[in-house]
């Protein structure tokens, strides 16, 4: 779930850089984890933005776009391979969607809080989704990939 923990607990973050050891094994998801950095990125830049600037409005448009195409590839790959965590991460998808549209509705309101809200849940989608969910389908690729060794 991207926004496990409080709201507005973000770390102040550096550009974060793709790394290879994000990497999940599957190159049209590998993809859209480095668009997913490029989002965190912009987000961090903004992170002080109004809820009422272009800025703000634009990116949910985005995001919102790129999450659903993402989950839909994630959970078609995550079926394909028959990743038996694959209950539990689409879960985890249905409330991350949940969240983001309770964020885009506050922004609809005009709640200056979504914005820190906002921070928080592209933090904890780096932090927890990408680099803690993410890892366990990759580490499963990773295994299922090897020969199986016979003592």
């Amino acid at each position: 779930m991207f926004g496990q923990g409080g709201f507005g607990m973000h770390k102040n973050y550096d550009a974060v850089v793709w790394d290879p050891a994000m990497s999940v094994g599957q190159p049209r998801l590998d993809y859209d984890h480095k668009l997913f950095i490029g989002f965190f990125n912009e987000m961090m830049a903004h992170a002080d933005a109004d809820v009422h600037s272009e800025f703000i409005s634009g990116f949910l448009d985005k995001f919102m776009r790129y999450v659903g195409a993402h989950f839909v590839e994630e959970e078609r790959y995550m079926t394909d391979i028959a990743y038996p965590g694959a209950e539990e991460h689409r879960r985890l998808h249905n409330e991350t969607v949940e969240q983001l549209t309770h964020i885009f509705e506050l922004t609809i309101l005009g709640e200056q809080r979504a914005v820190s809200m906002l921070v928080d849940f592209i933090v904890q989608g780096y932090e927890h989704h990408l680099l803690v969910e993410d890892r366990k389908l990759a580490e499963f690729v990773r295994l299922r990939s090897q020969p199986i060794r016979y003592a």
